[in-house]
Parts: structure tokens; sequence; C-alpha cells
């Protein structure tokens, strides 16, 4: 489970590094109702760390694709390769 928890926290710091980029861009831009303003996706980092520290790994992940699908980010082909690892190895 360790290099599942490696590879979750991996995936966490870029995804979240995107959808921060993403908020950047249309900071002041977004409606109210918009997926972006939500407190899970932009401090989503911290939600991802909640789930491991209590050893809830398959939640950790559905978080991270709850943001990614939420906020319509575009993955680079290892990063999706790295979620889809995970998900393998938890199934």
């Amino acid at each position: 489970m360790e290099k599942v928890i490696a590879l979750i926290n991996k995936a966490t710091f870029e995804i979240q590094k995107l959808v921060d980029l993403k908020y950047a861009k249309v900071s002041g831009l977004t409606k109210p109702d918009s997926p972006l303003n939500q407190v899970n996706l932009l401090g989503g980092d911290k939600i991802v760390r909640d789930y491991l520290d209590h050893g809830e790994i398959g939640l950790a992940l559905d978080h991270l694709n709850y943001m990614v699908e939420e906020t319509g980010i575009q993955l680079p082909p290892d990063l999706r390769a790295t979620l889809a690892e995970i998900s393998g190895r938890i199934s």
C-alpha cells in the first residue's frame, strides 16, 4: 500500500496544481454556481490527505477523480496513467 499512497500523493500535488492554475485563469470571471467555486476543489489536496490519514485510499482516489471531472482539467498522459495504475492496484 505504501506505493499506492506515494502515487496518490504525487498525483494529488499535480492535480491540485492544475486546478489552481485553472481557477487563477478564471478568477473573477466565475459565476457563483460555477464548478470551480467549491471548497472541495480549491483545497482538494487537504481532503485527499485527510482520507489517506484515515486509511480511506479508495475515497482519496474518488476525490482526485472528482477534482478532474468537476473542473474539466486536461491531464497529461503520465498523470492519467498514474491514476489508472492507482485504480488497478486498489480494485
